[in-house]
């Protein structure tokens, strides 16, 4: 019995539950449509292919697009710059934002809203137009050692920079060694020392770090006369001093001595090197105008220099004489402003008060200071532009990423660019012109910016400038826990000022607009809820390769808690082995409903690129080898709108009423990474509130801990706190407690994070915990009754186990190579956490039966995995809507199954909501089990339902069970099939099912298209008083159905059954089918032809992966449409991922056909 069939029958006779509804629901506006990522790549724009771009975009079922500029994959060179365009329009210029002007009014013309990133790059804010003092500043120093003698000493505060932004980013590759960086001063000159400062080992970036260094030393260019030195890296900036007297040098060559840690960049391991280096000579940094050759960058693996570079200070040879000290000015000549100079003993560990503070001494650029007796050390500190830049851009974008803890910066940035586009527009903003987006925080982390100190005493409580010393520096202060405290109130200052002068201020100019301001607000220091409830649209990424959907959960938690409506998605995206053109609709179901299933209800695909030749070349652009390839050219694009329908009809439903989660986790501002579960969702749902919600906006009603955004929580979780918890947060979790709320603590903390009064802090700290842990201990006793709430102390809240399908997976379609570096583990939340929860309420959703053939992606038999059961084989969500529950259940398996469900509703009736077909009809078993209803899905290979909960009062009539299918009828025809011209196969064909992969024509083995099927058949008056349903049985991949010359529907997953009741008569009928598959194979089919294309092979593998051909020169006839080469030919697109030998995939219409009977 075919699933497809029961369910397809049930449905003729439906009715509204509400009127608007159903309309919504079966054809929904445009505010619940997807939209696009619309890559412009370089300068390769035309108004040609604005227009066709976008009426493409409309007939595929979009409602908007997300222009994102980008350019150069690698940074060190600007990808597909050889394209030899006729009247390329470059990034930032007036022609430029001509053709975003015309982008618009076509935009309004055709039906779509129009949005963009907000600058240059997918990530993040940065442009040409930023300048140095308004960019990313770090904390960066100087110093220089004296002996104090009780005497007086001069200090000169130099002008001259320590460094020069040069070509020092270099990085060496263990697979490609030998790499060295070059320099060749402008003369031979005697060398003091040598400075080199390595890029930061910053554990959480993983980044290496080489153990040594070579360096030659010569004075001949050829170095004939060389001399090499190995220098150690212990120290932070690693120095080789050389003797005095030495011989003139000229040349300096560095090269690693091995003995190294390592850059992880997948599989693939890179000794990171050098970001600057200094050359000492006579008290000047003679490298300053030196030239610098690098044959490696760390750009190239995908890092810009300034997203990895975290500051740095220097000890340097520089003192003119006994009595006269150079204090050069810290960072570059690019842009440096001073923070403060500081005196010190030079100790490790150093008293507050032995600090002494020098900056009001200076006087016309000295400082004369009788220095006590003993060792001293003088830093000057300040900030320095930090070299970020955005990534990748096009040509002409490339620029410095804003100072995000500026507002002035931060309006600058937006006025330069997205500011110009409503400008220029003005009568589109708020509604064609809609929103703009901060991709991915990719582009490291700003450490000052200008009135950094003032913020920092007015929110701490107490001047900066002394604990600098502690910061990243192996000088102690008092002792190690008062720098980690300033470390802490240093951090969250940085992160208070990200989220008003960025975050919060955009927000305030997408309002003042009647715009939106969306953005992905992770991968930084800060916590990625707060950041995301300050801003209109909430969004995230997932990829199709991954079932991670951390971010997902970010997002949706702040939607949920903060009161917004949209969490959006940069949807769907792929890299070489899943975005290359094999993928179709049905193939990324299963992990977009996953996306649903936590949270996500606004999807924006990524992606595809701007056609510059509108629909002459195909599939044409795409953006290197990432994304899901929704291009316009794409084979099932027009097709795929039957998808983009059931995308729009999910989006609707799951922007209805609020989220229903029984946990909410606390995450905290700081040191928030791995404090709350990332992927779980297994009975019960939660989310994540931020720390500022719950200080300011949380309460606790009838035992529920409640929000002014609606949502509601039966238990709140806090992190592990490893000892430390501010006092105002324990005062706030002891209020909800006494109110009655169910509080979980995974630890004891005992004192206070920051440094002011930390003493008086840190007592009631023990004090408050002493009051609300009681006599808890975590082991014999974990539970204490506080006022009217209960607090519970489990270590183990949730737990990771082994996961067969997930590491099949890994080890198989990812061939070892996993891009999230993810181990195969799946999260659940521990047999403690769970009785604690049933203990106060039942499980939202409990899965009794499930079972199913696993399948990372769908269709493709090589990502099969065995069997997913139980709750791992089901996902879902649960909304309220008024007195409607609205759940929406995920198959998470590649095969049909009976999934026996129990959710937490009473006294209700079960309608199922088909997003498939914008229908609804009821379940045929459900019955209610004391509190809770039992119903029994039946669901189709990677299917997925909303079920809808509703008083009885509420249903209308003629909502019929599901039939049963009582005989079948093989049709075993002979199907003219006609092929369009163009695509390499013959005109027309006589075949029967089977794939095109396996016919001996050329043209139609390596067809790539939609190719259209006629048959006739004859039915009967009896045969036509059942229902009938056409049964496809395998397609590869999406068929149109047409009877008699009416379109039925379009089918783009399995079972391939189409209800044609209603468009048959008795005699003679028409049966057209058009059938359409994926690019893949003609793109093999190409490979068998001559050549007339030539590639690049630089980036052909990653790891053990073959990532494919970057083209090296865009040929003449892509831009003139005139006759190619190899005119044979028919895909032309600027990345190549197959090869001659490359393995077909099944196309076509493979059957067996057949119609199904069932009883009206």
């Amino acid at each position: 019995m075919k699933l497809k069939a029961l369910l397809a029958a049930s449905l003729l006779a439906c009715l509204a539950a509400s009127g608007q509804d159903v309309h919504q629901f079966k054809d929904p506006s445009d505010d619940y449509r997807p939209w696009i990522f619309w890559d412009w790549i370089n300068d390769m724009v035309t108004k040609k292919g604005i227009t066709s771009d976008l009426e493409q975009f409309k007939k595929f079922g979009l409602s908007g697009t997300l222009i994102m500029l980008v350019g150069s994959e690698t940074n060190d060179r600007q990808m597909w710059s050889d394209h030899h365009m006729p009247n390329p329009i470059i990034s930032q210029t007036p022609a430029f934002f001509d053709a975003w002007k015309f982008a618009a009014q076509e935009s309004a013309r055709v039906g779509l809203t129009i949005s963009s990133q907000c600058g240059p790059g997918w990530c993040h804010s940065g442009g040409p137009w930023v300048k140095p003092d308004q960019a990313v500043q770090h904390i960066a120093y100087t110093e220089t050692k004296i002996a104090g003698t009780d005497r007086t000493v001069t200090l000169r505060v130099d002008d001259q920079p320590v460094g020069k932004a040069k070509a020092f980013h270099s990085a060496f590759s263990i697979d490609d060694l030998p790499v060295e960086v070059r320099i060749d001063l402008e003369q031979a000159v005697p060398v003091d020392a040598i400075y080199l400062h390595p890029f930061d080992n910053n554990d959480k970036k993983r980044f290496g770090m080489p153990a040594a260094f070579n360096i030659t030393v010569a004075g001949k260019e050829d170095f004939s006369d060389s001399v090499t030195y190995t220098l150690r890296t212990g120290d932070a900036v690693p120095a080789l001093f050389l003797k005095k007297n030495n011989k003139k040098i000229q040349h300096i060559r560095i090269t690693t001595a091995g003995n190294y840690s390592v850059l992880r960049e997948g599989k693939t391991q890179y000794l990171l090197a050098l970001e600057e280096i200094v050359v000492m000579s006579g008290g000047r940094n003679v490298a300053r105008n030196a030239a610098v050759h690098t044959s490696g960058s760390i750009e190239a693996f995908g890092y810009s220099a300034g997203a990895i570079n975290d500051g740095f200070g220097m000890t340097l040879f520089n003192r003119v004489n006994d009595n006269t000290y150079i204090l050069l000015r810290p960072g570059f000549d690019y842009y440096t402003s001073d923070i403060a100079i500081v005196a010190f003993p030079d100790k490790t560990q150093v008293s507050p008060a032995e600090v002494i503070d020098l900056t009001s001494k200076v006087q016309q650029g000295t400082i004369t200071w009788k220095a006590p007796a003993g060792n001293w050390v003088i830093r000057r500190y300040a900030m320095r532009n930090a070299l970020a830049y955005n990534r990748p851009p096009p040509v002409g974008g490339k620029g410095l990423e804003c100072d995000k803890l500026d507002k002035l910066a931060v309006n600058a940035m937006f006025d330069s660019m997205v500011g110009r586009f409503i400008r220029e527009s003005p009568q589109l903003a708020g509604n064609t012109i809609r929103a703009f987006e901060a991709d991915s925080w990719e582009v490291g982390n700003p450490e000052w910016t200008v009135h950094f100190r003032e913020e920092f005493i007015k929110r701490r409580g107490y001047d900066p400038a002394p604990w600098l010393i502690t910061y990243k520096s192996d000088r102690v202060l008092g002792n190690e826990d008062l720098g980690k405290r300033f470390a802490n109130d240093l951090y969250l200052t940085q992160t208070d000022l990200f989220a008003e002068n960025f975050f919060s201020n955009l927000s305030g100019k997408a309002d003042s607009l009647g715009m939106q301001f969306m953005t992905e607000p992770y991968t930084a220091p800060f916590d990625p809820v707060r950041m995301a409830g300050r801003v209109q649209v909430p969004m995230c990424e997932f990829w199709v390769s991954t079932e991670r959907m951390h971010t997902a959960r970010w997002a949706a938690s702040a939607a949920n808690t903060y009161g917004r409506k949209e969490v959006a998605a940069e949807a769907y995206t792929g890299r070489w082995n899943d975005g290359n053109w094999k993928m179709d609709p049905y193939a990324i179901k299963r992990v977009g409903d996953l996306a649903f299933c936590n949270g996500v209800n606004k999807m924006v695909l990524h992606g595809t690129a701007l056609q510059p030749w509108g629909m002459d070349q195909k599939p044409g652009m795409n953006m290197f080898f990432w994304g899901t390839m929704f291009v316009p050219a794409q084979t099932w694009l027009q097709s795929g709108r039957a998808w983009t329908n059931y995308l729009s009809r999910c989006q609707y439903m799951l922007q209805q009423g609020r989220n229903v989660a029984d946990v909410v986790g606390l995450l905290p501002t700081l040191d928030w990474e791995y404090t709350m579960p990332m992927g779980l969702h297994k009975k019960y749902n939660y989310d994540l509130v931020s720390e500022e919600l719950l200080l300011n906006k949380m309460d606790v009603k009838d035992g529920y801990f409640t929000l002014p955004s609606g949502a509601k929580y039966r238990v709140l979780l806090l992190p592990e706190t490893k000892g430390k918890m501010a006092p105002e947060m324990l005062r706030r979790i002891g209020y909800l407690l006494r109110k009655g709320g169910t509080i979980v603590c995974r630890d004891k903390p005992y004192h206070a994070p920051g440094l002011l009064n930390y003493q008086q802090n840190d007592s009631l700290v023990r004090q408050l915990t002493d009051e609300l842990w009681g006599r808890m201990d975590g082991s014999t006793i974990v539970e204490n009754k506080v006022g009217a709430g209960r607090l519970i102390w489990m270590k183990e809240v949730w737990k990771d186990e082994f996961d067969a399908e997930r590491d099949y997976f890994l080890q198989t379609r990812t061939k070892g190579w996993e891009f999230w570096e993810e181990p195969a583990m799946t999260t659940r939340w521990s047999p403690a956490f769970m009785k604690l929860l049933k203990s106060v309420t039942p499980p939202d959703v409990e899965v009794l039966h499930a079972s199913g053939k696993a399948m990372g992606w769908g269709g493709f038999p090589e990502t099969a995995a065995g069997v997913r059961q139980g709750e791992d084989a089901v996902a879902w969500t649960h909304r309220l809507l008024g007195n409607t529950d609205i759940y929406f259940v995920s198959s998470q398996v590649a095969t049909e199954q009976q999934a026996e469900l129990m959710f937490r509703v009473k006294d209700k009736i079960p309608v199922i909501w088909d997003p498939e077909t914008g229908k609804q009809y009821r379940c045929k078993e459900w019955a209610q089990e004391g509190d809770r209803i039992r119903v029994k899905i039946p669901f189709t290979p990677f299917g997925a339902v909303f079920i809808l909960f509703q008083p009885a009062g509420n249903l209308p009539a003629g909502l019929y069970g599901m039939p049963e299918i009582k005989d079948s009828m093989p049709l075993n025809l002979a199907w003219d099939v006609r092929f369009p011209e163009g695509y390499g196969a013959p005109s027309q064909a006589r075949l029967t099912a089977g794939s095109w992969s396996d016919s001996k024509e050329f043209g139609i083995k390596y067809f790539s298209g939609t190719a259209t099927y006629q048959a006739n058949i004859n039915c009967t008056k009896k045969q036509l008083q059942s229902g009938v349903i056409l049964s496809l049985g395998t397609v590869k991949n999406l068929a149109e159905v047409i009877i008699n010359g009416s379109v039925v529907d379009t089918l783009w997953k399995p079972p391939y059954q189409s209800d044609i009741s209603d468009f048959l008569r008795p005699g003679e009928n028409s049966i057209t089918l058009k059938i359409t598959n994926t690019w893949w194979n003609r793109m093999v089919g190409d490979e068998q032809l001559p050549a007339d294309l030539e590639w690049r092979e630089n980036l052909r593998y990653a790891g053990n992966d073959f990532k494919g051909y970057e083209l090296k020169e865009f040929p003449a006839w892509v831009w003139t449409n005139e006759t190619r080469p190899s005119s044979k030919r028919v895909t032309f697109t600027p990345w190549r991922f197959v090869e001659k030998d490359s393995e077909l995939l099944p196309a076509g219409l493979i059957g067996p056909v057949k119609l199904l009977f069932y009883e009206r």
